[in-house]
């Protein structure tokens, strides 16, 4: 937990440092393909920076207050988000290097690499345009009604997002620890047993679940899995940011070939 704070204050010194020189602003759709790859790999990079960033701060500022419950949400999110910005960049890396060896991109490689980033950024099942536009009834309405084939279509194409199982299972083809780690944090989330034993504090009446005293035994559940975790995220973050970087750099990394 000590090394921790360094590597919080290290990330917020990354990502001012990208906001200064990138410029990674959140705008219309660029008319270039090669730019929007770009404009996708900044904003990629500086979303994944501060979510890291806020995760890291809640980790440490709920376990110094007793929260263990919201620190182990926290280190939970902090694997997931880290796990569904890897599984892109995995799922991206046969088309970057088939570009780097030839020095080209086609118009269907930027295609594809815009989608990944989009799947990433934009996707989701939930309707925001239905709920900022006609509020959460008419979502509910949406959701029961029974659509025409086209429309279903439609929501399909629209809807498409990454399903964090998938991208721990994919993490754990290279990191076998990373699906162990998942499953030990969702126990400690999920209203069963391991959240329930986070709880448990110790007085002069015996044990009990409360809010006051301290959790010895939530604090040895999270001594256990902390080390473990931090370490799998900590070599996960350079992996990480070496793509974005490259793909997010204002020099071009690729000499457009075929019309994009």
């Amino acid at each position: 937990m000590q090394l921790f704070p360094g590597l919080v204050r290290t990330q917020e010194g990354m990502l001012r440092g990208y906001h200064n020189h990138a410029a990674p602003a959140i705008g219309e759709r660029l008319e270039h393909p090669l730019d929007n790859i770009r404009m996708s790999a900044r904003l990629v990079h500086t979303m994944f920076l501060s979510k890291s960033v806020f995760y890291c701060r809640a980790i440490i500022e709920n376990v110094n207050s007793g929260n263990l419950l919201v620190a182990f949400q926290s280190l939970r999110a902090l694997v997931e988000v880290l796990a569904a910005v890897r599984y892109t960049i995995e799922q991206m890396k046969p088309v970057i290097n088939a570009c780097a060896n030839r020095g080209t991109t086609t118009g269907d490689e930027a295609r594809q690499l815009n989608y990944q980033f989009d799947i990433l950024l934009h996707g989701g099942r939930f309707d925001w345009e239905a709920f900022f536009l006609e509020g959460a009834w008419a979502v509910l309405e949406k959701k029961k009604k029974e659509r025409p084939k086209h429309e279903r279509q439609q929501f399909a194409a629209r809807a498409q997002y990454l399903k964090v199982d998938k991208c721990i299972k994919d993490w754990a083809k290279v990191e076998p620890i990373a699906e162990f780690v998942y499953d030990y944090l969702c126990d400690l989330v999920h209203p069963n047993k391991g959240s329930n034993l986070v709880l448990i504090v110790e007085n002069s009446k015996g044990l009990r679940f409360d809010i006051e005293g301290q959790a010895k035994f939530g604090l040895h559940i999270f001594d256990k899995i902390f080390p473990i975790a931090a370490s799998l995220c900590m070599r996960e973050v350079p992996r990480l940011i070496i793509p974005l970087a490259m793909l997010g750099a204002d020099e071009e990394q690729f000499s457009e070939g075929g019309e994009a």
